[in-house]
């Protein structure tokens, strides 16, 4: 994970508009109030999140009751819709 920090770290300092998506398993996380994670590695990864201005755009549960895939961007109009799919294979 320090190393993924590290990546992000980098890739933000480039001035541009950026998307970042994937399944971070940060089970820990309250998107709704980021502010309250219960972990090291959440709270920095909050941090970067929010001071380098990004907005989460999934707000629903995607893997059963978590929230895990994450959708982040620099520009707030850049997702205009969410929505869950089955997991393939079920």
């Amino acid at each position: 994970m320090k190393l993924l920090m590290e990546y992000l770290k980098k890739y933000c300092e480039v001035d541009c508009m950026s998307v970042i998506v994937g399944d971070y398993s940060m089970q820990k996380i309250g998107w709704t109030v980021p502010t309250r994670c219960t972990d090291y590695i959440s709270t920095l990864f909050t941090n970067l999140v929010s001071r380098d201005g990004f907005t989460q755009f999934v707000d629903l549960c995607t893997h059963g009751e978590n929230l895990l895939d994450l959708v982040l961007s620099n520009d707030k109009e850049i997702v205009c819709s969410i929505s869950a799919k089955p997991a393939s294979g079920t």
